[in-house]
């Protein structure tokens, strides 16, 4: 099996660069913060991981488990998380910035669906294929036909998210429930397809779960914590998600959202 890039793949670089630097840069035009990022998380990131492919899901990146796939449903996958990207561009709105985001960061990989579970269990503090090793998953690079392990250095001049462990004072930002609606694990969680999630499979449990995360995610929002820890304790230590309290990756999904307070 051989990859190689699509004819249109600069071309489609080229206008999602740009439609992500106006969402970047769209605070002066007075655009709500949900919906710059839903333009970012969804259309930018999809237009440059699928868009550049030289057919339907084909990705130059595909895991061992999808390339030996008998009849296992397969699923496209942000290496780094879209919600990680999200906040890079948002961090970086210059042009120069967004155009290395993507070039480099912004990558696809095909995958089966208990391989996509393990990895929306991974912390997000982990990103890249360091995400993948967390998770258990080999991938190789059809490109080049040699296994991907590294991820790709970063340079000092892109700002980053504050470190998850060492960020300090903490705050939810006014948009964090758009943001929770928007996330991949929220999604799972309420999909019927998918049952071999980590945690209360009954499905009524998992919809009073899903209910009483996204109620303190909206009560939260706004809401500033004197760290992760408390931030955690306080949202969760009472939490009863349908009578087993909200697991641990759906709790990581919220702490996720979390900025340092200014």
């Amino acid at each position: 099996m051989t990859w190689a890039r699509a004819p249109q793949a600069d071309d489609v670089l080229d206008a999602a660069v740009a439609l992500a630097a106006f969402a970047a840069a769209s605070p002066a035009l007075d655009v709500r913060p949900s919906v710059r990022r839903e333009v970012l998380r969804t259309y930018v990131l999809s237009l440059v991981t699928q868009g550049t492919l030289p057919g339907k899901g084909r990705t130059r990146y595909v895991s061992d488990g999808a390339a030996g796939n008998a009849g296992e449903r397969l699923e496209h996958e942000h290496v780094y998380t879209r919600k990680y990207l999200t906040d890079l561009v948002l961090l970086n709105p210059h042009q120069d910035a967004v155009r290395w985001l993507l070039t480099h960061l912004a990558i696809g990989a095909t995958v089966t669906r208990s391989e996509h579970m393990r990895l929306t269990r991974v912390p997000g503090s982990v990103q890249g294929w360091d995400r993948y090793a967390a998770a258990g998953v080999t991938v190789t690079d059809l490109a080049t036909g040699s296994v991907v392990s590294e991820n790709v250095h970063i340079p000092g001049w892109i700002r980053q998210p504050g470190q998850i462990g060492s960020m300090g004072r903490v705050a939810f930002p006014i948009d964090a429930l758009d943001q929770f609606l928007a996330s991949d694990e929220l999604r799972d969680l309420l999909d019927p397809e998918i049952t071999e999630l980590h945690g209360a499979r009954d499905w009524k449990m998992r919809r009073a779960e899903a209910l009483e995360s996204i109620g303190i995610v909206s009560r939260a929002a706004g809401q500033q914590f004197e760290s992760r820890e408390d931030a955690r304790k306080q949202l969760f230590e009472h939490a009863s998600g349908g009578g087993f309290g909200i697991r641990d990756w759906l709790q990581d999904a919220v702490m996720a959202i979390l900025i340092p307070r200014t």
